[in-house]
């Protein structure tokens, strides 16, 4: 389980960093015991880059730009929504702990669904 949003993109980065290299021999990150090293970094990658829509969580994760840097309001918003839809994503495969606003979590999300999640108390 990754500590942040910024957290699993740097294991992301590694993991990307170590298929392109020809020899590596550098362990896995985010993995438990007994499991593929590479599991969780490879789904952080196929969701960053399911929900990158117009290169918005590039902007704010990988280049560290600020939403007070942002001039357009709209622009702020598109980017605020970009950053907790995949917080949202990341927390409903048990990859990181819902550090979100006090929302409403996606009804489809595994851990609420087994009553595991922190966060929330599934209501009938």
């Amino acid at each position: 389980m990754y500590r942040s949003i910024y957290h699993a993109v740097g294991a992301m980065l590694r993991y990307r960093e170590r298929r392109a290299s020809p020899r590596s021999m550098m362990p896995g990150v985010g993995a438990s015991a007994g499991e593929d090293p590479d599991a969780d970094a490879m789904m952080v990658l196929v969701l960053f880059f399911r929900l990158d829509g117009r290169r918005a969580l590039t902007r704010l994760i990988i280049n560290r730009e600020s939403l007070r840097e942002v001039p357009s309001k709209m622009e702020r918003k598109r980017l605020a929504q970009a950053r907790r839809r995949f917080s949202e994503e990341l927390c409903c495969r048990g990859l990181l702990e819902y550090q979100g606003e006090n929302r409403e979590p996606i009804k489809s999300c595994r851990k609420l669904n087994e009553g595991t999640c922190h966060r929330f108390v599934k209501t009938a």
